[in-house]
């Protein structure tokens, strides 16, 4: 299972954060049909990140519409300020991943859950970055530092994120090769 969780939260964490370009984002901030690019994307990592997708549909499957129930919950029925929304949106998904990979054991990575672990751990990063972009733009704009982080925070997630994608992609075929 634990091995399973952090291939789960590696794809989840690239999904969310380097693979969702602006278009992306823009899209999903429109509601219904327009989240599944974005939904589209996380499967799709999932799928290669996992052995013999063709058997393990089942997680694939309920991974999209998990995916997909929560960011339309959040992005039809924002509940607070969007720092505090963000946070709620992650910790459902952390909710989900758990619980598919509880009920999904025999699903198999297909990297090690030291590349997978490390990854997820170098993928908190453009993530916290997203974050203190989100925080920033709920703060006043009369701070030199707020103002740095609204123009920037975002642009520096993606590229952090971008980074760590490439990087990992190139361990991962050192490791299957």
């Amino acid at each position: 299972m634990t091995s399973l969780f952090t291939t789960l939260l590696l794809a989840h964490l690239l999904g969310d954060f380097p693979f969702q370009t602006n278009f992306i984002f823009k899209l999903k901030l429109r509601g219904g049909f327009y989240i599944l690019p974005h939904v589209v994307i996380h499967v799709v990592l999932t799928a290669f990140l996992i052995q013999d997708w063709r058997t393990s549909w089942p997680i694939l499957l309920l991974l999209g519409i998990v995916h997909f129930a929560i960011d339309w919950f959040k992005v039809s029925k924002p509940l607070f300020s969007p720092d505090i929304d963000f946070i709620i949106d992650q910790m459902m998904h952390l909710v989900s991943l758990v619980v598919l990979a509880y009920f999904f054991p025999l699903v198999e990575p297909v990297l090690p859950m030291s590349i997978t672990l490390a990854g997820s751990i170098l993928a908190l990063l453009p993530a916290f970055l997203m974050f203190s972009w989100v925080y920033a733009l709920t703060q006043p704009k009369n701070e030199p530092m707020v103002i740095w982080m609204q123009k920037s925070m975002c642009v520096f997630s993606q590229r952090t994120g971008q980074g760590i994608a490439l990087g990992l992609l190139l361990v991962s075929v050192l490791v299957l090769i």
